[in-house]
């Protein structure tokens, strides 16, 4: 019989999933802010975890007539952009014992390309299972949101579905000089912002616009907004973070 532990070092031994070697571990205190907890993707389901309804306004692909929401039927099916209306969990088989089961994403969009007489869109409903592997593509975060990317804050104005690339406006200030877009993969797009560079804003002392993001960290998900407030009260043109 193979005896792998016989070449490997102590630190690395393998013990069906326990560390033999436990000199090599230690324990250390972290701050709430040093800590965050990994979301899954919803796109990307293993077995039976549940999938996170989507926000209202991504971007997602769908078949141009109804079907089960397969890979195949999907991919093999002439495709339309359509908008996210609504998304939430659902029970496809409802259990009594436990009245909050479920064990489906239930998502309904608005077909972009679909524009009745009413005035209004047409809309389409899917039911995926948890158990189903295939998700329909969608971009990562609602049109026109403000978003934190490797680079800097930016508005999400488009999504590229051949290639999954995100197209990004007013990239570090609104527009003129000093402003630029560019195209991301989702990797490069950690979260959504309350604001972006040039864009007005209500904070607690009044109204005004945001001039600049400081210490925004790797992710610039951690910065702070420097705002210059309105001329309506006793903070007159003054700037706070």
């Amino acid at each position: 019989e193979f005896d792998a532990n016989s070449h490997l070092p102590a630190a690395m031994a393998i013990n069906r999933g326990v560390i033999s070697d436990k000199s090599h571990m230690s324990s250390q205190v972290f701050h709430r802010k040093d800590l965050k907890m990994k979301m899954p993707d919803p796109s990307r389901s293993k077995g039976h975890r549940q999938r996170e309804p989507l926000i209202q306004g991504v971007k997602m692909i769908v078949p141009l007539f109804p079907g089960k929401a397969t890979k195949h039927h999907v991919e093999s099916s002439v495709l339309q952009l359509s908008t996210v209306h609504s998304s939430e969990r659902i029970a496809l088989n409802p259990s009594i014992s436990n009245p909050k089961f479920t064990d489906a994403l239930s998502i309904t969009v608005l077909l972009d390309k679909s524009f009745l007489r009413n005035g209004k869109f047409a809309k389409m409903t899917m039911r995926i299972p948890d158990t189903q592997r295939y998700f329909p593509r969608h971009s990562k975060y609602p049109i026109g949101a403000a978003v934190a990317t490797s680079y800097g804050i930016g508005v999400l104005v488009g999504w590229r579905p051949r290639d999954d690339c995100h197209i990004l406006r007013s990239l570090w200030q609104k527009r003129g000089q000093g402003s630029s877009h560019a195209y991301l993969n989702r990797s490069a797009i950690h979260g959504i912002m309350e604001a972006a560079v040039g864009f007005k804003v209500e904070c607690k002392v009044g109204s005004g616009k945001v001039i600049a993001y400081i210490n925004g960290g790797k992710k610039f998900l951690d910065g702070r907004f420097l705002v210059q407030v309105k001329k309506n009260g006793r903070h007159d043109n003054e700037l706070t973070s």
